[in-house]
């Protein structure tokens, strides 16, 4: 393991530990985001393009009923949650799910995987007929012939941008796609990192490209060096919500930061006493296909 590969799960691990997870689904924001993901995902169909959203998104998303026409629900499907968290997204979506399927979620954080197993026989119990396994795993380091050729559907939320060597991890998760099997990125879009002047790694270490990578990164990331075909990679949604003054440091365009620095976003006290600021922020949808 290199050095700074190591540094980067440490940082992860350090920042991201069991007190955080606990309060980690509890967070609007994190609620909000994990709506935005299900219904993208949910609506997901490799034969279509997800049209861009023109309005500003401010709320909770409805998510389609359980036995609509969805690609994920028209047979079992094997997926992999990766950087699975505790695990509530892969919840929002076993409802679609049909009986034979498996999600696999994987994780480097115990903190995280110690709630998704705890999360997992809650599901076991809903949906007996489904197959739910959490592995901690380093997929750089760690043993990962099991997942060789395995899944229909891979996807990472919001997490992208916390993975220090994310070129070797997505030639990595090609290689565990079935054949004609998806890998699909929401992540956050910051139009500052086009720029080349854009700002790198951000302050503390945890997250590892501050505020996403650039469209064409992506593209050839998933194309040229993972050999995926297919590739596209579009900015789809805004949002707007309430976020604390560190993430906003990490993730947002420079006119947003120099707004919190001028004291012009609006605020509000969150649960805790602690102070939260309104943005917009961007999310980006990246995917690829493997053919053969």
């Amino acid at each position: 393991m290199s050095e700074t590969h190591a540094e980067a799960i440490e940082a992860n691990k350090k920042e991201m530990d069991l007190n955080f997870a606990r309060i980690y689904d509890e967070l609007d924001s994190q609620k909000f985001f994990n709506s935005v993901n299900a219904r993208v995902l949910l609506e997901f169909d490799p034969l279509k393009v997800l049209p861009p959203t023109d309005s500003v998104i401010d709320k909770l998303v409805d998510l389609p009923k359980p036995g609509s026409d969805l690609w994920i629900s028209k047979e079992p499907r094997s997926i992999l949650d990766f950087a699975v968290g505790t695990g509530s997204l892969t919840e929002k979506l076993a409802p679609y799910l049909q009986n034979g399927s498996e999600v696999v979620g994987i994780d480097i954080n115990e903190s995280f995987m110690l709630l998704f197993t705890e999360r997992i026989e809650r599901l076991e119990v809903t949906h007996p007929d489904i197959k739910f396994e959490a592995v901690i795993n380093d997929v750089l380091n760690d043993d990962t012939a099991q997942f060789q050729d395995r899944f229909d559907l891979i996807f990472l939320t919001i997490s992208y941008h916390h993975i220090h060597n994310y070129e070797t991890v997505t030639k990595k998760l090609a290689l565990f796609l079935k054949k004609d099997g998806h890998l699909v990125i929401i992540d956050f879009y910051n139009e500052d990192v086009e720029k080349e002047t854009a700002p790198g790694k951000a302050p503390g270490g945890a997250v590892q490209h501050m505020g996403g990578l650039k469209l064409e990164k992506l593209k050839e990331t998933l194309g040229d060096l993972s050999g995926l075909s297919n590739v596209s990679a579009v900015p789809f949604a805004e949002l707007k919500l309430f976020l604390p003054e560190k993430f906003i440091m990490n993730h947002s365009t420079q006119s947003t930061i120099d707004a919190l620095k001028d004291g012009k976003l609006p605020q509000k006290i969150a649960k805790d006493g602690s102070n939260l600021f309104e943005i917009t922020i961007k999310l980006v949808i990246a995917t690829g296909t493997k053919l053969s």
